[in-house]
């Protein structure tokens, strides 16, 4: 029936004994960990092997020296707009003064 409570029981687990709180060497508290609790702090044999295998496929890739003859091209017709500024100066137009000696006051970092 609807009543019936059994139907989703759930089996909790059983925790480590918390300990004596006079004794504060062995004293573990709510953070006691689990009985059946499997602690590992790193990857396994198999994780291990497999790790080392990406990281030799991965090596050459990260120590290729760049091409020496390696060149950019500019995708645009003139390299300073209609009142001759270049792509390359700060706007002035906008609230910060980024030619100002003093601090600003607000700083976001």
């Amino acid at each position: 029936t609807v009543f019936e409570d059994n139907k989703h029981k759930v089996k909790k687990r059983k925790k480590e004994h918390f300990g004596d709180p006079s004794d504060p060497e062995g004293y573990k508290g709510p953070w006691a960990g689990y009985v059946d609790e499997v602690k590992s702090s790193g990857p396994t044999e198999e994780e291990r092997a497999t790790l080392d295998e990406w990281a030799a496929r991965k090596e050459p890739k990260a120590n290729a020296k760049p091409d020496e003859n390696e060149k950019t091209i500019l995708h645009i017709e003139d390299t300073h707009d209609y009142q001759g500024r270049s792509f390359l100066v700060a706007p002035k137009d906008h609230e910060v003064n980024l030619y100002s000696p003093d601090p600003p006051a607000k700083c976001f970092l």
